[in-house]
């Protein structure tokens, strides 16, 4: 088995999300994989590197500031530009698993 290397273990989550990358609309996604310092979601529209987005998760009220990493296929990796703190990221998990 291949040892996990991140600084932050994934955890397989396909959960709603809501993206805004500074457009007038919300873009609604389903998160693939989320991290306490970032998150893989599901897209199909090309999105430059670097590019800043905020995320709402599920039903969440918390806005959480990102920039892109990398874009691949139907998918986009994501940076938190702040870590989630243990408590609200296990918080989180436990709410939809």
């Amino acid at each position: 088995m291949k040892k996990e290397r991140r600084r932050f273990p994934r955890v397989f989550m396909p959960i709603p999300v809501e993206i805004n990358e500074g457009r007038d609309s919300w873009v609604y996604s389903d998160a693939i994989n989320i991290s306490q310092g970032g998150m893989r979601v599901r897209r199909v529209e090309d999105i430059p590197a670097n590019k800043k987005a905020v995320v709402r998760i599920g039903d969440r009220a918390t806005l959480l500031k990102m920039k892109v990493c990398w874009f691949h296929d139907t998918a986009v990796g994501y940076r938190f530009l702040e870590i989630m703190d243990e408590s609200s990221y296990t918080k989180m998990i436990e709410k939809f698993i």
